[in-house]
């Protein structure tokens, strides 16, 4: 226990190790393969530079605008930072939203292979960098859970266009 504690440390604190060692992605067709996530692919590694001075700069909070070619890794890598970041600590969510079905379900993919490639010592007990049962977010009728939600029912959120908080409809729930 108390080695698998000092892992978890350094791959919350090392996430090229934490991509080497542990994080799994899925290539593309026509030959599909599981394989560890490092090396980086150069898009990937330009962002994960900045990411990394913007940390040195400024702290623990990253803020990043990202104009995102298809097919460079970007969600993958936002995905892995931000599985790096909330599945390895405890307290802290993460919400990853998307501009339509197959997009989320995609970006679930990369999550829930991240979650399943990790040793088992380290692996967190809730799933997929989700939220777990208890969490609520902000709806029309009050503080509600994921599962007192339905389609079309607004929460408050964040617009990723302006940064700012507001009201959107829920587009799915995933259980």
């Amino acid at each position: 226990e108390g080695r698998a504690a000092a892992h978890l440390s350094l791959y919350r604190r090392d996430f090229r190790r934490l991509a080497a060692e542990q994080l799994r992605v899925k290539t593309k067709p026509p030959n599909p393969r599981v394989v560890p996530m490092s090396p980086l692919l150069a898009p990937q590694e330009e962002f994960l530079r900045s990411v990394e001075r913007q940390k040195e700069e400024l702290g623990d909070i990253v803020r990043q605008v990202w104009l995102k070619a298809r097919q460079q890794g970007g969600s993958t890598i936002a995905e892995a930072l931000t599985f790096q970041r909330a599945g390895l600590s405890p307290n802290i969510n993460a919400l990853t939203v998307a501009n339509d079905k197959p997009t989320a379900e995609n970006l679930f993919r990369i999550i829930k292979l991240f979650h399943e490639s990790l040793d088992p010592a380290i692996r967190p007990k809730t799933k997929y960098n989700c939220v777990d049962e208890a969490t609520e977010c902000l709806s029309r009728r009050g503080w509600l859970r994921y599962d007192q939600l339905s389609i079309g029912e607004e929460i408050y959120s964040l617009d990723p266009q302006t940064g700012q908080g507001c009201w959107t409809k829920v587009r799915h729930i995933y259980a």
